[in-house]
């Protein structure tokens, strides 16, 4: 489905490049509402863990629904994905309540002192259930700046901002460091084709560390990866790691395509 949205939308841009018109950025945001590939703003980035649904449906209890957006908003990426060692990877960890307990993954927090204690089961396990206590997205983040997919939320620029201010480390703000470099991207597209992709580093220094994506997703020489594609980074690979699964997804184009 992701390959098909992407082709569509390819396809749409060339269109404006061969008719040299200028269309509005919500105008083709309009076009795209209409496919299944697109998320609500509240489920995006959210994660099903139901690897013990059937366990769980004997205790009367719904698999769980991990919300990204309400941890993204207090924590760098760094601490869940590098601190505590989440996998980067949905379903690539086996969690289990027994390790909660001791205060292993979610436990690392969820303690009663940094967040809720794991004993209040319906606040994780709320598949298909609306939980008064839990946060709403339209609530929490009415005051952010605003963007067009994914969360419907500029996560960079309310950081930049000062809108958020996020925990760096799980026993106090350690400092992030920030590698303020940006990286265009060689496109061996043909002509017409949207612009050329930069890549900045600083915004993704500023929440991960230089380990996240190398060497692991990515090679370190500039011009190290020759088969990324966008094709590739639609079915998760590259970039697609995060971007269309938390990070913002690739139907916005120009977030990256921005070099004239």
């Amino acid at each position: 489905m992701r390959r098909i949205l992407f082709a569509v939308i390819m396809a749409f841009i060339v269109g404006i490049a061969m008719s040299s018109a200028l269309i509005a950025e919500d105008s083709w945001v309009e076009l795209l509402k209409g496919f299944k590939g697109l998320k609500s703003p509240d489920n995006y980035g959210s994660i099903l863990f139901d690897r013990y649904a059937d366990r769980l449906a004997t205790m009367k209890l719904k698999p769980v629904v991990f919300p990204h957006w309400i941890h993204r908003a207090k924590f760098t990426c760094k601490v869940c994905h590098t601190d505590i060692g989440f996998a980067m990877k949905a379903g690539a960890d086996d969690i289990k309540m027994g390790d909660i307990f001791k205060g292993e993954w979610c436990g690392k927090c969820h303690n009663g002192k940094i967040a809720f204690l794991p004993t209040n089961c319906i606040r994780c396990h709320s598949l298909g259930i609306d939980v008064p206590d839990n946060h709403k997205i339209a609530d929490t983040l009415k005051d952010l700046p605003k963007d067009t997919f994914g969360n419907r939320i500029n996560w960079v620029k309310a950081l930049n901002k000062g809108d958020l201010v996020l925990k760096t480390s799980l026993t106090g703000n350690e400092q992030m460091f920030e590698f303020d470099q940006k990286i265009p991207f060689k496109m061996n597209a043909r002509f017409p084709h949207p612009p050329k992709a930069v890549y900045p580093h600083k915004v993704h220094t500023e929440l991960l560390q230089c380990g996240s994506c190398h060497p692991s997703i990515f090679n370190m020489k500039q011009g190290g990866n020759p088969d990324m594609n966008m094709g590739k980074i639609a079915d998760g690979m590259y970039c697609g790691v995060c971007h269309g699964k938390v990070a913002f997804p690739v139907e916005a184009c120009f977030r990256c395509h921005l070099k004239k």
